[in-house]
């Protein structure tokens, strides 16, 4: 598990899906649920806006552990977003591999696009170029070259604005 998390935090996205089995599946608790395919954007967009999980065991059987922790990266960061509160479980099969993940994050009282707005409305005047990179047709696009964008955006945003 830590050499999983480990590869997660360093952004070594081929290396963490060596931990997985082939038909892993990654389910968001109220969203969606992604196959080992699925994910490579999903942790392209953690690497693209330097995400960090910090977490520790809470649970653990023989084919079973459950983890908590923060996360956050610098998009969270540069809209003045907390660290989050996760949860957890992963599965593993006789192999030893990952074979399903629940993830569950606790968004209760933080609203992205309200924090989000502000900055949008500014890029849509000073720097539409961008904005439509890291927004394509207003629509938020999980990879990491999406993610680099948003950062940079934002980080213009703020030395522009003072914000």
């Amino acid at each position: 598990m830590a050499s999983y998390l480990g590869r997660l935090n360093d952004h070594e996205i081929h290396r963490a899906l060596e931990h997985l089995a082939e038909g892993f599946q990654l389910e968001f608790k109220g969203g969606p649920t992604l196959g080992k395919a699925d994910l490579t954007n999903a942790l392209g967009w953690d690497a693209g806006t330097q995400g960090r999980v910090e977490w520790r065991i809470v649970s653990e059987t023989s084919d079973a552990i459950a983890v908590e922790g923060e996360e956050t990266n610098k998009f969270l960061a540069l809209l003045d977003i907390e660290p989050l509160a996760f949860r957890s479980e992963f599965r593993f099969n006789d192999d030893g591999l990952i074979s399903h993940q629940v993830h569950d994050v606790d968004w209760s009282g933080v609203s992205v696009s309200d924090a989000l707005a502000p900055a949008i409305e500014w890029a849509t005047e000073h720097a539409r170029d961008e904005l439509e990179q890291a927004y394509p047709q207003g629509k938020m696009v999980y990879s990491e070259e999406t993610g680099r964008r948003w950062v940079a955006l934002l980080q213009r945003w703020q030395a522009e604005t003072g914000v």
